[in-house]
């Protein structure tokens, strides 16, 4: 019901003999028909014609629209994403998906950022929530309202259509009950929606360095906080954040730091109790901005915690994509104690090779590669003089690289080309109707630290048989995984 495969099912047929008229409830149908290769058939034939007679067909009054419990004088149509309940404290829902939303569609969603606590009329858990809409096109007719709960007899937020489009709103509690209801005399994109749990701690830092002091002055954190901490510096640089001091309800009350400025990027680690993170050592970004989340429950308050925060070089980059280069030749006015570092990272599954085409270093220099993206990843080698051109095979798709120096910089030359492994020694994608996979190919043994990733692809509607010739892994330890 609909013109494309997302649309409501109207039915699956097969065999032989089809004799049934199907009569659509909206202008549009969508058929898709599908064969395998092991046999076939006649085929089909469909003959289709449209219905004159709309008098059935009639759309509700704009009267009867104005309360969830109006009667449309068609039954709505269930759509995909269209019934949906979401319990995360921040989340995004976009209706629809692609093209244009149903006539006739009737859809409830149901947000619920604190599932630990049934909410009813009485008693709440004392959240709640903002929804910042990003896009809203609705048909004229056609109508989304909000409530503050999670029923349909609860308090209005708003009752919003093409007219009337939403703005920014806050909810009094920790649901939020949603109703989209269309007629059948046209369509529209839908709307985009963001929403998070309101917290009136929440700041954003930007510059080279800085502290974060969490709770300010003596007292201790309040129940239930949610607070975010969005650190900035310039663009191509990384951060380094060093704990001073950390204090928390261990196992119930946790700080969150990811890569970005939302909890969506890259998850760098939570944390907790009273020892400070990462054993006291630096926590490094991987991207110029740090996204930080501290939850606590209902129960026992700490004393916080404290940080310091800095941009950690002004040489480094991060460096995706199927190869690429590095260069580094500082001048004199570098001054004492360079520090540079890289992260690439290629195809999941892949790995890197490095070509070293200069390397001139000096006394008290370092240069470190690791099997990562972190200064914690796994060491491949430390080289503190100078090299011949040579080439380095990594068993990883992320490599991190850094340079250290003590002293005036302006002797140092390092050039180094990189590239995405291109051979099939460690996984790759295998097409055809029968195959061999070797592993590993002119080596006795695997290397340590391997991760490899195949994909086998055959003829669509037939199956896979795998007969396992030789099998000789470490127990326990290595695996593969299908």
């Amino acid at each position: 019901e609909g013109n494309n495969s997302r649309s409501p099912l109207i039915g699956n047929f097969t065999g032989y003999g089809l004799q049934k008229q199907i009569t659509s409830e909206t202008n549009q149908m969508f058929l898709l028909f599908t064969s395998f290769s092991r046999a076939s058939g006649e085929g089909l034939h469909i003959t289709w014609d449209f219905i004159s007679d709309l008098s059935e067909l009639t759309t509700a009054t704009s009267q009867n629209k104005t309360t969830l419990n109006s009667s449309l004088t068609k039954p709505q149509i269930p759509f995909e994403n269209c019934r949906q309940t979401f319990y995360e404290m921040s989340g995004h829902l976009e209706f629809p998906y692609i093209n244009f939303y149903p006539s006739w569609a009737n859809c409830v969603w149901t947000i619920k950022i604190d599932p630990d606590y049934p909410m009813t009329l009485d008693s709440d858990s004392g959240y709640s929530m903002t929804l910042d809409f990003w896009r809203f096109d609705l048909h004229a007719g056609d109508f989304l309202i909000i409530r503050d709960g999670n029923q349909d007899n609860y308090e209005v937020l708003g009752n919003y259509t093409s007219d009337n489009p939403p703005k920014n709103l806050k909810s009094n509690s920790s649901e939020v009950f949603l109703q989209f209801i269309s007629d059948g005399s046209g369509s529209g994109s839908g709307f985009s929606v963001y929403w998070e749990r309101y917290t009136e701690c929440r700041s954003t830092a930007s510059g080279n360095s800085g502290y974060i002091d969490f709770p300010t002055g003596n007292a201790t954190y309040s129940p239930n906080s949610y607070c975010i901490w969005t650190i900035e510096t310039t663009s191509n640089s990384v951060l380094e954040v060093n704990f001073l001091e950390f204090d928390t309800q261990q196992y119930y009350d946790y700080l969150h730091i990811s890569d970005g400025n939302s909890s969506n990027g890259n998850y760098i680690g939570r944390y907790s109790g009273n020892f400070l993170p990462n054993s006291g050592q630096y926590i490094d970004s991987h991207t110029n901005q740090i996204y930080l989340l501290f939850t606590s429950d209902d129960t026992i308050s700490r004393n916080g915690f404290s940080l310091y925060w800095e941009k950690s070089t002004d040489c480094g980059s991060h460096l995706t994509g199927n190869g690429g280069s590095i260069r580094y030749q500082p001048n004199h006015y570098d001054g004492f104690y360079n520090y540079c570092r890289w992260t690439i990272s290629t195809d999941y599954g892949k790995n890197i090779e490095l070509e070293f085409q200069m390397f001139n270093i000096t006394h008290g220099d370092q240069f470190i590669i690791r099997q990562g993206n972190t200064s914690r990843s796994p060491l491949i080698s430390i080289y503190t003089v100078n090299i011949e051109p040579s080439s380095i095979s990594t068993n990883s798709n992320h490599l991190y690289l850094q340079f250290s120096s003590i002293g005036y910089a302006y002797e140092r030359d390092i050039q180094i080309s990189w590239r995405r492994k291109t051979d099939n020694e460690c996984g790759g994608k295998v097409e055809g109707i029968s195959g061999y996979i070797h592993y590993p190919l002119g080596l006795d043994m695997y290397r340590n630290n391997s991760y490899c990733l195949w994909t086998i692809l055959t003829t669509p509607g037939a199956f896979i048989h795998l007969q396992f010739e030789r099998f000789d892994t470490e127990k326990y330890r290595d695996y593969i995984t299908i």
